[in-house]
């Protein structure tokens, strides 16, 4: 061997192999600890579904279906909030109002205030209050498997979005509040995709026929025309 023309380039090679069997199992125990977090992630999720009767074993129950209808960070809270009766005697506006507090988030660090926006009904004010026992309720089961899946609702939108679905012009609807004409409109257009899908699963009618008639009331000036463009 120690005659070999070759030598130098063999033991280069050699070097080169036991590096990239060296990085291989390097990646190969990457995958394997990350594989394991992902399981116990899942087997914990699984818990907090069927602790809240989204599953039973392996199989959906009739929540489990509506939830894999809603696609929002807040899906629990929204099926929930259906399965329960929470928006059931609201009108458009005022279920567009609750509604806001799903998808609406504050700017900036602080998030959202600490004293909640009035509300602009009575029945709003309760239905909030029963989305945040609901979401306090989601998030405590989540803790018991450490996880955080459910962000916080924020009602900073509502009186917003209760105005707009009733018809008050955008200027005044706008007046008073700190937010930019385009973040009315991104918003405004994140709640109308909710409330489509609220129409869509909800097994209440009245419910599907609500939400139905709120993004109606949604769906226009500013923002429906933003949706040509």
């Amino acid at each position: 061997m120690h005659g070999c023309p070759d030598l130098a380039d063999h033991e280069k090679w050699m070097q080169r192999h036991d590096q990239l069997q060296r990085e291989t199992g390097r990646l190969a125990e990457r995958v394997r600890r990350r594989t394991g977090s992902l399981v116990r992630t899942f087997d914990r999720v699984l818990e907090v579904l069927g602790s809240l009767g989204y599953v039973d074993g392996f199989a959906l129950t009739a929540k489990g279906e509506t939830l894999r209808r809603v696609y929002a960070e807040t899906d629990l809270v929204v099926v929930e909030a259906m399965h329960r009766g929470v928006w059931r005697d609201l009108d458009p506006a005022e279920l567009a109002a609750c509604a806001s507090s799903l998808v609406y988030e504050t700017r900036g660090a602080d998030g959202p205030p600490g004293d909640p926006p009035v509300a602009p009904t009575r029945a709003v004010e309760a239905a909030l209050d029963a989305l945040a026992e609901l979401q306090e309720e989601v998030h405590a089961h989540e803790q018991a498997g450490g996880l955080t899946l459910t962000r916080e609702l924020d009602p900073g939108f509502a009186d917003l979005a209760y105005r707009w679905a009733r018809g008050d012009p955008l200027e005044d609807v706008l007046a008073a509040e700190d937010i930019t004409p385009g973040d009315f409109v991104r918003v405004t257009k994140q709640l109308i995709d909710l409330l489509r899908q609220v129409a869509l699963v909800a097994e209440d009618p009245a419910l599907a026929a609500t939400a139905r008639a709120a993004v109606d009331a949604c769906q226009r000036g500013v923002v429906a025309y933003s949706g040509l463009l």
